[in-house]
């Protein structure tokens, strides 16, 4: 039986690398909802606070953990009053693909929780793509043929995720990279880039697994 790996594709690549991305639908409660409208200066206040946290001290000094972002999280207070703003920054591990999110109150300077899950999605962080990006147009397999179309030409991402605790890319960060030029994708090459590893992978390997739907 065919192992199922989900592809993500958003309308733009500002998109793709800020939205988190997930496996299937995410219902939040009704009372908030989550902004990714957060300007850098709280962006980094925000990771300053989380990562003074001793959880977070211990994760970020272990080897490749990855700042993923910070998202606004309005909740609706009593009446007419308006409660602080919350934040959460997310923070990502390769090692072992977990995720800590710490939810910051700013005006207290405290994070007032934080929790840590594995195998959750993540968005790509800008700096991922630009390593995913880089590995491929290295790749001898791959960048003689794509040096004819020069600056034409356009690279976007897509997340790969499986639930699938079997399949050889569970618990990776794999990003599928598509080759476009003006408003038409090119159909070869197909790469894929695993993160986690540091490996490009082209779709007739990829397909030699025998489990791609």
């Amino acid at each position: 039986m065919k192992k199922m790996r989900y592809e993500f594709a958003t309308i733009s690549l500002l998109i793709l690398l800020n939205v988190p991305v997930m496996a299937q639908p995410v219902t939040r409660p009704s009372a908030q909802s989550a902004s990714e409208d957060v300007p850098d200066a709280v962006v980094n206040r925000v990771r300053l606070v989380a990562e003074r946290s001793e959880r977070l001290k211990a994760f970020i000094a272990e080897p490749r953990s990855v700042f993923i972002g910070v998202d606004l999280i309005r909740s609706k207070g009593e009446g007419d009053r308006e409660p602080p703003p919350l934040y959460r920054a997310r923070h990502y591990r390769y090692s072992d693909d977990v995720t800590v999110t710490s939810l910051v109150d700013l005006e207290s300077g405290r994070v007032v929780d934080q929790i840590e899950m594995p195998h959750v999605p993540v968005p790509l962080t800008p700096g991922e793509f630009s390593e995913a990006r880089a590995l491929a147009l290295r790749d001898d397999r791959i960048a003689p043929g794509l040096r004819q179309y020069g600056d034409r030409l356009v690279v976007e991402p897509l997340m790969v995720r499986t639930g699938d605790s079997k399949d050889p890319w569970f618990g990776q960060r794999v990003v599928r990279l598509l080759f476009r030029v003006g408003r038409d994708y090119l159909s070869s090459p197909v790469v894929y880039v695993n993160l986690s590893k540091r490996v490009v992978i082209l779709e007739e390997a990829h397909r030699g697994h025998g489990d791609m739907q």
